[in-house]
C-alpha cells in the first residue's frame, strides 16, 4: 500500500468515526426528547435544537421522526446486548452470570421507559414502529443464554433435565417470564426483584449441589 493510499484510508476512517459520533449525538438528543415529551409531542425541531443544528440539517441524516425512533431502538438493543454478552462471558457461577445478563439487557431497557412519564406511549410506539428490531434483539439474547446454559450443562454445573427442558427451551422460558413481569411491575426495583426471584428459583431447580 502506498503512503497516499494509506492517508486516504485514514481520512475515510476519521470521517466515518465523525459521522458515527454525530449520529450518536442525534440519538442521545432524541432519547432525551422522547423520554421527556413522549413520541407524539416530540418534533424534529425539538431534536434538532437539542443537538444544536437546524431542522433541515437533521433531515439530511434522518427522513423523519419514526426513522430516528427506529435507529434509537436499534442502538439501545445493540448496546444492551453487547453489555449482556460481556456479563455472560465473565467468570463465575452460571446463575449469577445469567442474572447479570438480565440486569444489563432487560432491566436497563425496562428502566428507561418505567422512569418516564410517557412510558406507556413509548412502549406502544415501540410495538408499532420497531417490533422487528425488538424481535431480532430477543432472538439474539435467546441464543446468548442458550450457549451459556449448554456450556454449563456440559461442565456439569447444571442439570436441565430436572425441568425436562433443553438449553434453548430454558433460555426462552426465562426470557418470556421476565417479559411477563413488566406488566405487573410498578417500578424498576419491582421488576429487578422479580427477575432475581426467578433466577433464584431456576438455580434451585437446576444447579448441581455437591
Amino acid at each position: 500500500m502506498s503512503e497516499c493510499q494509506g492517508m486516504k484510508e485514514q481520512q475515510l476512517e476519521k470521517r466515518d468515526r465523525q459521522r458515527r459520533a454525530f449520529r450518536d449525538r442525534i440519538l442521545e438528543a432524541a432519547k432525551s426528547c422522547f423520554l421527556n415529551y413522549g413520541f407524539k409531542r416530540t418534533s424534529m425541531e425539538d431534536i434538532a435544537k437539542k443537538v444544536g443544528i437546524s431542522r433541515p440539517a437533521l433531515y439530511l441524516h434522518f427522513q423523519n421522526k419514526k426513522a430516528i425512533f427506529r435507529a434509537l431502538v436499534e442502538h439501545l438493543n445493540e448496546e444492551t446486548l453487547r453489555q449482556a454478552e460481556m456479563a455472560l462471558k465473565e467468570e463465575g457461577d452460571v446463575c449469577d452470570l445469567i442474572l447479570q445478563g438480565f440486569e444489563r439487557r432487560s432491566v436497563e431497557l425496562f428502566a428507561l421507559v418505567c422512569d418516564s412519564t410517557h412510558g406507556e406511549e413509548l412502549i406502544d410506539i415501540n410495538g408499532q414502529v420497531a417490533a422487528d428490531i425488538l424481535l431480532a434483539g430477543q432472538h439474539k439474547f435467546v441464543m446468548m443464554l442458550t450457549q451459556v446454559l449448554q456450556q454449563a450443562e456440559t461442565n456439569g454445573e447444571i442439570q436441565l433435565q430436572n425441568l425436562e427442558l433443553d438449553a434453548r427451551q430454558a433460555a426462552e422460558l426465562l426470557i418470556n417470564s421476565t417479559n411477563g413481569f413488566k406488566e405487573a411491575a410498578g417500578t424498576t426495583e419491582d421488576y429487578r426483584l422479580s427477575v432475581q426471584r426467578l433466577i433464584k428459583m431456576f438455580e434451585k431447580a437446576v444447579v448441581n449441589r455437591i
